[in-house]
């Protein structure tokens, strides 16, 4: 048995698994039930609010393949297709470096 941080192992895997963020999930929620989804969201705020789960989420929703449009309700063991734009490009908020690859 190999090691998993704490920090992955307790980790929510959908939107009603996250603490103390109805606000964000509820709006999440909403955008991808309509199908409008901005082309870009800023998670920002102090370590520990759940900025990483909530992008991890949302992205597993985009993504999943066990349904046929986005989903607020992403299968936590599915597997999941690109469904983005082919050029990802961002900044990692923790060094200087370009992230260009997941």
């Amino acid at each position: 048995m190999s090691y998993e941080p704490l920090h992955h192992k307790y980790r929510p895997q959908t939107f009603a698994d996250l603490v103390g963020q109805s606000a964000i999930t509820t709006t999440l929620c909403n955008a991808l039930t309509t199908g409008r989804i901005a082309p870009a969201y800023l998670f920002t705020g102090p370590r520990g609010t759940g900025k990483t789960s909530s992008a991890r989420i949302l992205a597993k929703s985009l993504n999943c393949i066990s349904s046929p449009i986005s989903t607020p309700h992403p299968a936590v063991n599915a597997m999941y297709v690109d469904r983005s734009l082919p050029v990802r490009l961002w900044t990692s908020s923790r060094s200087t470096r370009l992230v260009t690859r997941v």
